[in-house]
């Protein structure tokens, strides 16, 4: 059957405003409601239970554009939020880089975020990052799938988001979009765990491009780095109660030092593994480096 791209997006958008009506509002007949919605995105959308299963630009916000997200059902009750990378201040969720792409029409359900970017617009990445886990949240509860196995995977800028999210939802602590279960896990893919670190390094290192400084870029002035590091690095949100994290990185990591992921996990006392991916640059690891991150990405999930 073929459908116009007018049509699909149609068909999307029909479906995603009567689920969002559905979890707008008290669960009374948890698993009636969950039948209806399964049944109705089943009907209303010929392609998603086919190959192309996609659905595409799901609206978690009302204060940007790019407050959407993709949705790739996958074979299991478990599921991977996605954040991309580019420094905070571009990327799309659209990028779907070799740590995420085998795990799609897989396994695991897989949701692609966006979020706000660009120029001095820090924190409202992070904020985004919460609402939209909140809204997996809600959508795993009335669809059939386990709130309580979903975990947070980014690279790069997309690494921190996720760890600071895992470990501001895990600390139970008040704050916007709060999310009711903690994430199962943490997939850190050469990320960024300290803003002021990564900022010093860039300015003064001389193997480091002065140019990029993403956090300056991110935040906007020098002189509110210190204050955002110390809210938003994960390295200062490390608790008793963080999830189990996963983390890999290049030993000749130039954009983030490889000393960051070392130091970050270091100080973890809660379950947790960092992989050395040895001699190799950012996220250049190679088909056979992917390959074996991904296998060990699968692993560590189903445990």
């Amino acid at each position: 059957m073929v459908i116009s791209k007018e049509m699909y997006d149609l068909q999307n958008s029909v479906s995603f405003d009567f689920f969002h009506a559905i979890i707008d509002k008290p669960v009374q007949q948890e698993t009636y409601l969950s039948l209806i919605v399964m049944i109705f995105l089943l009907v209303s959308n010929p392609l998603y239970a086919s190959s192309e299963n996609a659905i595409f630009n799901i609206t978690y916000g009302d204060l940007h554009p790019l407050q959407k997200m993709d949705f790739y059902p996958g074979s299991s009750k478990r599921s991977i939020m996605y954040l991309h990378g580019k420094g905070w201040v571009a990327g799309d969720k659209s990028d779907l880089y070799q740590g995420i792409k085998p795990l799609i029409n897989g396994e695991f359900n897989v949701f692609s975020v966006n979020f706000r970017v660009g120029h001095r617009t820090a924190p409202e990445a992070i904020e985004d990052v919460l609402c939209a886990y909140q809204y997996i949240e809600s959508f795993s509860e009335s669809a059939g799938l386990s709130p309580r196995h979903i975990s947070i995977m980014g690279r790069s800028a997309g690494g921190h988001l996720a760890l600071t999210a895992g470990l501001i939802i895990s600390d139970n602590k008040n704050h916007i979009c709060k999310s009711s279960y903690p994430p199962y896990a943490v997939i850190n893919l050469f990320g960024i765990t300290d803003l002021l670190g990564l900022h010093q390094y860039d300015t003064n290192s001389p193997l480091a491009n002065p140019k990029h400084d993403f956090p300056r870029k991110w935040i906007g002035d020098t002189a509110r780095v210190l204050v955002i590091s110390q809210k938003f690095s994960p390295i200062n949100l490390i608790h008793s109660k963080a999830p189990k994290i996963l983390s890999f990185h290049g030993t000749k990591d130039s954009v983030v030092p490889f000393k960051q992921a070392q130091k970050f996990h270091n100080l973890l006392n809660t379950p947790n593994e960092l992989y050395p991916m040895q001699d190799k640059k950012h996220g250049n690891f190679g088909r056979n480096g992917w390959a074996m991150i991904v296998s060990k990405i699968k692993t560590f999930l189903r445990s």
